[in-house]
């Protein structure tokens, strides 16, 4: 099975350099812009994130093809994290602590154990339903990106760290995703 794992256009917040997990933000009209002008692969099917600058990216890349939302392919709870910058928590115990520990789990937020738990659950049960010789599209976050193919793929999970807009071409098989092409990465 053909997987399309695309991560959402630019929002306020990623142009701030601001972790932005929970919070639903829209698209800017430049990233709307400039996912409206590239090419992506087709797909049969099409799943999002419900947060909306998931769905407004899968709106702009597959126009008038029906999304199906993955709740649990949401981004992770931050917690404390969500909405400031590196810079405005620099001084922060809670942040230094979190340095301190191998950037851990996150303070008041989701643990990374239950969030890539989430993610794996989440999109096994939605492959699960698809024609192995069919293909889907998954419109989500960097995080979930990053879960799924270090967890299914090869790699650690930051090695799957893309912008806005890229995503990778891979191929399911054997409960394992296979990497076959970068999209839109520099």
């Amino acid at each position: 099975m053909k997987i399309i794992l695309i991560r959402h256009g630019q929002t306020p917040s990623n142009r701030e350099r601001r972790f932005l997990g929970l919070t639903d933000e829209p698209l800017t009209e430049e990233s709307r812009e400039e996912l409206a002008s590239r090419s992506y692969p087709s797909a049969e099917h099409l799943f999002s994130s419900p947060l909306l600058r998931c769905r407004q990216t899968a709106e702009i890349i597959y126009p008038g093809q029906s999304v199906s939302l993955v709740e649990d392919l949401r981004e992770m709870d931050f917690g404390l994290f969500e909405g400031r910058t590196n810079e405005e928590m620099c001084e922060e115990p809670f942040y230094r602590e979190w340095l301190a520990a191998g950037r851990a789990d996150f303070p008041g937020g989701e643990t990374m154990e239950h969030f890539r738990s989430r993610c794996l659950r989440a999109f096994r049960e939605t492959v699960s339903q698809l024609s192995a010789n069919s293909s889907a599209a998954f419109v989500v976050h960097g995080g979930v990106i990053m879960a799924l193919m270090s967890n299914l793929g090869q790699g650690e999970f930051y090695d799957f760290l893309c912008g806005n807009g890229a995503g990778y071409v891979c191929d399911w098989r054997g409960g394992r995703l296979t990497l076959e092409e970068k999209l839109w990465q520099d």
